[in-house]
């Protein structure tokens, strides 16, 4: 993802990042987080002058993320670019999903 926002930063885009661990948090937690962090990324935009609409790119599990998110985003928000969405779990989760280290470690993300 850091390579798409310093492409897009290139292209003459506003980019923040965000960073989750889902051994650590559930994801409704991270879900909050994010949002928190577009209503300061949106703080820091109205203070420079900028305004607006707003888009999000997710790269997999940010997508689901994202889509937990999105009904309580500010105003503004038009556009999601999902990247590699994960439309099932993989393989290995399907596996592992009864096995209580596998579910400690990735909690409901696994």
């Amino acid at each position: 993802m850091g390579l798409l926002a310093l492409r897009l930063g290139l292209a003459g885009h506003r980019t923040s990042l965000f960073g989750y661990t889902v051994t650590l948090e559930t994801l409704d937690a991270i879900a909050g987080r994010f949002r928190a962090a577009v209503d300061r990324t949106l703080a820091a935009d109205r203070e420079a002058g900028h305004d607006g609409e707003y888009a999000v790119s997710g790269h997999s599990l940010g997508n689901i993320v994202t889509r937990l998110a999105s009904p309580d985003l500010p105003p503004g928000f038009r556009r999601f670019a999902m990247i590699a969405p994960p439309n099932q779990p993989p393989v290995i989760a399907r596996k592992f999903e009864s096995n209580p280290v596998f579910r400690a470690i990735t909690r409901d993300a696994g």
